[in-house]
């Protein structure tokens, strides 16, 4: 089972080791999918040097109980650049805390970016087994193609 403390603890980690390496230089890029979209807005909250990427995080905590606060706990902290990408049908998520952690974002000026996309629930990106006949894959490769933009506009060095 996984411990959540402690994976935020190595993420954070490896966060510092990746930034001693020789040609390491600017912010971090992290992503994080499901459980692993609140890691990344949980690192967003404890660190100024990252660019992050959330698909489909759950803002309001994660569907089992976890050690860690639940993403809205921390909005007050969170930093950007911040990028992220829910479905609209994404129950487990549920669309208000998306907009409560939107709305705690963007009131404290930070630099995030969110769509919704409609239609879609949670794992639109792997629903869509890159099949261009699937209702997702339109929004897969929209939301892939603006995490690489994202990325290309706020890391000096993409790793």
């Amino acid at each position: 089972r996984l411990d959540d403390a402690r994976a935020l603890v190595d993420l954070g980690q490896a966060i510092d080791w990746l930034k001693l390496q020789p040609n390491a230089g600017g912010p971090v890029g992290t992503v994080g999918f499901c459980m692993g979209g609140n890691f990344v807005l949980l690192l967003a909250a404890e660190r100024e040097d990252l660019a992050s990427v959330c698909y489909y995080g759950f803002p309001a905590g994660g569907p089992l109980p976890m050690k860690v606060p639940a993403p809205l706990a921390v909005a007050d902290r969170i930093h950007g650049p911040l990028l992220g990408f829910w479905g609209d049908q994404d129950t487990g998520v549920g669309m208000e805390n998306v907009e409560r952690l939107a709305t705690a974002l963007r009131a404290r000026g930070v630099d995030f970016e969110h769509t919704v996309y409609p239609g879609l629930g949670h794992g639109f990106l792997a629903a869509s087994g890159l099949d261009p006949g699937h209702e997702a894959y339109r929004a897969a490769c929209e939301s892939w193609t603006r995490t690489i933009e994202f990325y290309r506009r706020h890391l000096e060095e993409p790793a």
